[in-house]
């Protein structure tokens, strides 16, 4: 996941986002489906499931979240130069939290059910 120095500056940076992606929104998939269905399993009979609504924007927001990674390491490298490329760094922060956005829903609904 490193940058080559021809990928320097806005374009290079964009370019090298833009060809993650897909790996990213596959991610999110497989970890986002399992989770809406384990919540689902956790939701009693007769009551509704509460956010279907937000399983319809949650995929915009998150490629809006990515797209801020853009950004973020555009202006990093800008204000900040590092001997390493800033990309690599912030998007496995990004894909840590974004499973954590993923994930803390199902276990805080696992938790609070687990309770009598």
């Amino acid at each position: 996941m490193q940058v080559p120095e021809t990928e320097a500056g806005a374009v290079g940076i964009f370019r090298w986002w833009e060809r993650r992606r897909l790996r990213f929104n596959l991610i999110c998939f497989a970890v986002g489906v399992p989770c809406l269905l384990l919540g689902m399993s956790q939701v009693k009979r007769g009551e509704d499931y509460e956010e279907p609504l937000v399983l319809l924007v949650a995929p915009v927001f998150a490629n809006v979240a990515y797209f801020i990674g853009h950004l973020s390491d555009f202006a990093l490298s800008r204000v900040m130069p590092a001997r390493c490329p800033w990309g690599p760094r912030l998007w496995r922060l990004g894909i840590g939290f974004t499973l954590l956005v993923l994930i803390a829903p199902v276990v805080v609904e696992a938790v609070a059910h687990s309770r009598p």
